[in-house]
């Protein structure tokens, strides 16, 4: 049995199992869609002066049109420490 919701709610359903040998299983189903989770970040690593390509696949069961959003965040990884200001560069 598979439980796939596309909106959120609750629903009451009724399901019945049956076997030969073991006879009838009657179950009352209370069914609880709760909203999505973020889906999960995809990550790219590239070294300096390479490339980085990932493809990803976004699926919508949604009957009205979907709006998909970018984002591009950058966290350095590396620090760069300043010079020692008692340091002096000559021409």
């Amino acid at each position: 049995m598979e439980y796939f919701p596309l909106k959120v709610g609750t629903v009451q359903g009724r399901l019945e199992l049956s076997s030969n040998d073991l006879g009838l299983f009657p179950y009352e189903l209370n069914l609880k869609a709760v909203s999505a989770a973020n889906e999960r970040e995809l990550q790219m690593r590239a070294s300096l002066g390479t490339t980085q390509t990932i493809q990803a696949h976004f699926v919508s069961y949604a009957k009205t049109r979907v709006d998909y959003a970018c984002k591009v965040r950058w966290r350095p990884v590396y620090d760069v420490k300043p010079a020692p200001s008692d340091m002096e560069c000559k021409k």
